[in-house]
């Protein structure tokens, strides 16, 4: 299972006394972007101070962890860092106002409570873990403290602790999953013997420290003049103390609360190590120092093992994955622009390829004579190279791919490459492919030196068979599409499978293209409105599926008003058409030659306009409509009618256009019959709609016709109904 990082949903703000200060503290905690881990913020000092949780910053241990760089500190970041850990969190800004994280209750409990209402945010990169495969010791002889880590397929906890307490004695607490955090360590409280904060309080040394956020433990029954003065101390009367045993008069919240406290501190403390870890920890007597001490030794081991295996073995005498010939098989690259040799490693996430830097390289002439060295571009070109090895062969077809650059980040060159150099070359996904976009950490080694790093960032894409064209690697084209000569497709542009788009056509932003399509050359589509109004807002044009733009159609996108033109399914657009801004042009239509629609022009489906017709803006054209070529519509045109002349008159019912598409001699002469009531009898409309509801019973034809004209805003044409 796949794992990935997390931080928070939305800022946490709390506000508590500092342990050592006093003072009140106010932090906030912020959301982070992925690999930033834990970083406090001192707000409250010029320049805004970031500290880093590493353990190498640690510079006191003494109550609490303290982090300090370049003389900022923050203090009593365990339990905080515990609390984020014990949630899942990953990474997170902790703002605060002041040098310490309050202590609250000196548990984690409202940490955890404020972390879960946030709520939390699953982020786009898998989770570092560090997989520990030997056991780690760690003694500290002088205070007994002793802590291993065993190998582990999760991260585990034992503390035991002994502190030769005859109200503690021994002690005992576990954890084996994190996610039991909540529910078994969070609110458990820290602890301190009373002999040990005693002098601490009377030299005003822990202003915070009080019975509300700490257990203090008194070994042997206080005499009475000594139990008045600690009670002073506390700020409490001798009845809200105890003699003896528990000092606060509070019941433990487990019996071995304690220990759970000192568990507690070792997840914080060990989140200073910088990444998750999977392995058991066995701690006995921990303390701060010690757990700071072992954390330290961790991520050492840690560094060191992942140097040793981030770099890749080569041998020269094992059979590669891939030789030349593959790899030519995979990659369009060839000589002298072909820059690896040999795969040898290949999985899901890395690739490993090889190559040999020889002497006889063509940019050895020209850099540098005399002093060659290969050019860092190239480098990082035959990483590319390599990368693309990765991702292509996610494919089945990987010839039928290829690889475009988006961006290179973080690019150092460490030495130079010269010739009889062994490039080896390792790529590896920083987070799964998505949408054909990879994001890989990519290094170079010359033996063991890493020479070259850099992160790239591609996409693959499927080129076509085309030429001197210009497809943007953002455009979406599907499958077996033919894309002719000196045509240009922009960004934000989806296009169907199946598509012939002939030359010279322009698809601007904006544009979704069914299947099935046939597109002609100098047709212009998503082109922005010729609307004096239109402010740049986003809009789109839609096409269905099945549909003809002949040569020099243009089709504008839509505005704010609607946002989209569409155009349906099994429609054919004549040479010359021009669709405006907001159009709808329904399923099954015909527009002949130069037909122009103006913008917000809705066409039912089966409408047919002959040549050189026009629209006036907002007209609505009924469904099976036939508009006679020439014509200027400035009124509505109801269902199933002919129109012509000029102006725009009824003309007729389209009795050939609805015996083309199957409708009955009955149904004809039934639109016949309504229409000479709305055409022939001398009545207004609304007389007319009137006479027909009560001679026609209701059917979908007799509903259609009267629901368009009801519905009608700017009217419908006028006319006479003749035999």
């Amino acid at each position: 299972m796949i794992d990935f990082q997390q931080t928070i949903k939305k800022d946490i703000v709390f506000s508590g006394r500092g342990l050592h200060t006093g003072k009140n503290v106010t932090v906030c905690i912020k959301a982070a972007e992925i690999d930033t881990g834990f970083v406090f913020v001192r707000i409250d000092l010029p320049e805004k101070p970031q500290i880093k949780a590493d353990c190498d910053l640690v510079v006191e241990v003494s109550r609490g962890t303290t982090l300090e760089l370049n003389g900022n500190r923050v203090s009593t970041v365990e339990h905080l860092l515990a609390a984020l850990v014990g949630m899942g969190i990953d990474n997170a800004i902790i703002e605060l106002d002041g040098p310490e994280i309050p202590i609250m209750d000196g548990s984690a409990h409202l940490f955890v409570d404020l972390i879960e209402q946030s709520g939390i945010y699953v982020q786009d990169k898998i989770r570092d873990y560090f997989e520990l495969t030997e056991t780690i010791n760690f003694y500290d002889p002088e205070k007994d403290v002793e802590m291993m880590a065993i190998p582990s397929d999760h991260y585990s906890i034992d503390v035991m602790i002994d502190y030769n307490s005859q109200v503690l004695g021994k002690q005992y607490a576990k954890i084996r999953n994190l996610e039991d955090f909540k529910t078994e360590i969070a609110s458990s409280r820290t602890f301190c013997f009373l002999h040990e904060v005693e002098p601490l309080l009377e030299s005003g040394l822990i202003k915070g420290g009080d019975l509300k956020n700490a257990i203090v433990v008194a070994e042997k029954r206080l005499p009475e003049n000594r139990f008045k003065h600690i009670a002073d101390l506390f700020n409490q009367s001798t009845d809200g103390i105890n003699r003896e045993g528990i000092v606060n008069k509070v019941e433990l919240r487990y019996p071995n609360e304690p220990a759970r406290h000192k568990l507690l501190d070792v997840i914080g403390d060990l989140s200073l190590i910088g990444c998750r870890i999977k392995c058991k920890i066995v701690a006995s007597k921990p303390g701060h120092d010690g757990n700071v001490e072992f954390a330290k030794l961790l991520k050492k081991h840690i560094k060191e093992v992942r140097k040793n295996k981030e770099i890749p073995k080569y041998n020269p005498d094992k059979a590669p994955i891939f030789d030349l010939s593959k790899i030519e098989k995979i990659l369009p690259h060839r000589f002298p622009f072909l820059l690896v040799d040999k795969i040898i490693e290949l999985n899901e996430t890395t690739v490993v390829g090889i190559k040999n830097v020889t002497f006889n390289e063509p940019f050895f002439v020209g850099h540098f004579p005399g002093n060659p060295i290969m050019p860092g571009v190239l480098q990082i070109e035959a990483m590319a190279q390599t990368g693309g090895i990765l991702v292509l062969t996610q494919y089945p077809d990987p010839e039928n791919y290829i690889t475009y650059f988006l961006k290179i980040d973080n690019c150092k060159f460490k030495q130079p490459v010269k010739p009889g150099d062994t490039l080896i070359i390792k790529l590896e996904l920083i987070q799964p492919i998505k949408r054909g976009i990879s994001w890989m950490k990519g290094s170079i080694y010359v033996g063991t030196n890493l020479v070259t790093e850099a992160e790239l960032t591609a996409k693959v894409f499927k080129p076509h068979k085309m030429i001197l064209n210009y497809i943007h690697p953002e455009a979406i084209i599907g499958e077996s599409c033919q894309i002719g000569h000196f045509t240009t497709i922009y960004e934000d542009v989806i296009i169907g499978k199946n598509n012939w788009i002939g030359p010279n056509v322009t698809i601007f932003p904006g544009t979704r293209i069914g299947d099935n399509c046939s597109i002609f050359p100098g047709a212009v589509i998503g082109a922005i409105p010729q609307d004096l109004k239109f402010e740049g807002e986003y809009s789109t044009v839609e096409i269905a599926n099945r549909v003809t733009i002949r040569e020099c159609v243009t089709i504008n996108r839509g505005t704010k008003i609607s946002g989209t033109t569409k155009i349906g399914s099994d429609t054919l657009l004549m040479a010359y058409v021009h669709v405006a801004h907001d159009c709808i042009v329904g399923n099954h239509c015909v527009l002949a030659n130069t037909t122009n629609l103006a913008g917000h022009v809705i066409i039912g489906d089966y409408a047919i306009f002959g040549g050189m017709s026009a629209a006036h803006q907002f007209v609505n054209i009924g469904e099976h409509a036939f508009i006679a070529g020439g014509t200027l519509l400035r009124k509505d045109v109801p269902p199933f009618v002919l129109v012509a002349k000029e102006p725009a008159m009824f003309s007729g019912i389209n009795s050939v256009g609805l015996k083309r598409n199957n409708f009955s001699i009955d149904q004809i002469h039934t639109i016949q019959d309504i229409y000479r009531y709305i055409f022939g009898n001398g009545l207004n409309i609304s007389q007319s709609i009137s006479k027909i509801k009560e001679e026609f019973p209701s059917d979908e034809i007799r509903n259609k016709i009267i629901d368009f004209i009801e519905k009608s805003e700017r009217g419908i044409i006028r006319g006479i109904y003749s035999e």
